[in-house]
């Protein structure tokens, strides 16, 4: 009998030898992927994220070198001492750092409002309509340092008329937080200009301020005492009955008693499932 045939992935000892050869010389031929400028730029912006603090903060790196050779060196050679000229900016996102009722002072007149529309509560947690209201609100993002100025005095003016016996030092503190915080850039000469329009108004009558208002369309109840969870769970609460009781006043201008589950999915254009969830309802109507 001959050779029994061995299976075509198995190879002989000088076969095994000849593709090891083989695949040693490819692999001396090919050579490493070289890095691309951008790459090299993204790498030392991540050498740069240790040196600054905030997990939000984004490291834009800019490159200022115009020389081809040094630039090709910097990307494209490994083990070389070239130096790019780069500029190196950080930003992070800006945020309203104190919530209303964080604040050390009155921050709105909501309450007063809510008891003029306390005929209107009927025991309900709250009301919705278009309520004026005046209302301390920080800004929402940086601005030039001008028009910071501008805001800082009109933040200041709807503080000092929300809280008349304010102390100088809680609105100094107040103004200059705002005055740091949402300014692109801020000068030397920021607490003169700081003070300057503190003065101006500390020195504001009362009477002549005039109060800056907002519309909200949702005012609640000052007999509840709900926290911020609580209303965001109220609100979503009713905003689900009320879709739910818009479907069902759709679906009922469309239902026929002689109408099956399918044909008022089709003529209403909602699904077999929301169609089943309103069946008994509108059975019922």
């Amino acid at each position: 009998m001959g050779e029994v045939q061995k299976n075509w992935w198995e190879l002989s000892p000088e076969q095994e030898a000849e593709l090891q050869e083989k695949l040693a010389k490819v692999g001396k031929s090919h050579k490493k992927r070289p890095k691309t400028h951008e790459e090299v730029l993204e790498e030392i912006a991540d050498g740069y994220k240790d040196l600054y603090s905030g997990p939000d903060q984004t490291i834009r790196i800019e490159n200022r070198t115009t020389d081809l050779d040094i630039i090709r060196q910097a990307a494209f050679e490994e083990g070389n001492d070239v130096r790019m000229d780069i500029k190196v900016t950080v930003t992070e996102p800006t945020k309203r750092n104190s919530s209303p009722s964080s604040m050390p002072f009155k921050t709105d007149n909501m309450v007063e409002v809510a008891r003029t529309n306390s005929d209107s509560f009927k025991a309900d947690p709250f009301i919705s309509g278009r309520f004026d209201v005046i209302a301390v609100l920080p800004p929402k993002r940086k601005n030039q340092y001008r028009r910071t100025l501008a805001t800082v005095k009109s933040l200041g003016l709807q503080v000092k008329y929300l809280n008349p016996k304010i102390k100088v030092s809680v609105l100094d503190d107040f103004m200059g937080h705002v005055l740091i915080q949402y300014s692109s850039f801020v000068p030397e000469t920021w607490i003169d200009h700081k003070n300057t329009i503190l003065a101006e108004v500390m020195k504001t009558a009362h009477k002549e301020i005039e109060p800056m208002t907002t519309k909200i369309k949702t005012l609640w109840n000052p007999d509840y005492d709900l926290t911020v969870s609580e209303r965001r769970g109220i609100l979503q609460e009713y905003r689900q009955k009320a879709k739910k009781n818009k479907t069902l006043q759709a679906l009922k201008v469309i239902y026929r008693t002689d109408m099956t589950q399918k044909q008022l999915a089709e003529a209403s254009s909602r699904s077999l499932p929301t169609i089943k969830r309103y069946w008994k309802q509108l059975q019922a109507a």
